[in-house]
């Protein structure tokens, strides 16, 4: 029986365990009509990927959960979780939660994945509107997980979410 040497041994849970997934720099548009958008990912493990609107294979991590405990603990030490200014603002270091902002107009194109008993996958787009807010939540639900888009609004001081109508299968256009 071959034994690896003990550095190899260390190193195998994160060979096993596929890529570490790293946050890339993710939207920021700051034009007077921006969208804002907050992705919440509740499940126990999974992630929440962006994508451009004319590539569904290229997605920057909004929020990674990864299955391996050493995988949790490197993206835990990364940098705090970005934040926009929006509604109902979360604990800035919650990386369950990621904001971004974006032209509106703009088809917002995502991908998740969730794990542990509460499996699904998928992907979904909308098209975002001139000064609006939205709130995309993957929570665990009763036959897997609940997706749900809404739009962010304040009412008395109190925040209001409103289901977005217009969610669509994820989209990605191709470009000619």
């Amino acid at each position: 029986m071959r034994r690896f040497p003990p550095l190899l041994a260390l190193l195998v849970p994160f060979l096993a365990a596929g890529c570490v997934t790293q946050r890339t720099e993710l939207p920021n548009f700051e034009g007077p009509a921006a969208a804002k958008v907050r992705f919440v990912d509740k499940m126990p493990v999974g992630w929440i990927d962006l994508f451009p609107e004319d590539d569904c294979n290229n997605g920057a991590s909004l929020v990674s959960k990864p299955f391996a405990l050493i995988d949790q603990m490197i993206v835990a030490a990364g940098p705090p979780p970005k934040r926009v200014g929006m509604i109902d603002p979360p604990d800035p270091f919650d990386r369950d939660v990621a904001e971004i902002s974006v032209p509106f107009g703009r088809i917002v194109n995502f991908g998740v994945s969730g794990g542990h008993g509460n499996n699904c996958f998928g992907g979904a787009s909308f098209r975002t509107r001139e000064n609006t807010q939205y709130e995309v939540r993957l929570d665990p639900g009763k036959d897997g997980c609940s997706l749900t888009v809404s739009i962010l609004t304040e009412a008395d001081g109190v925040p209001q979410r409103t289901p977005v109508r217009d969610v669509q299968r994820l989209i990605c256009r191709t470009t000619p």
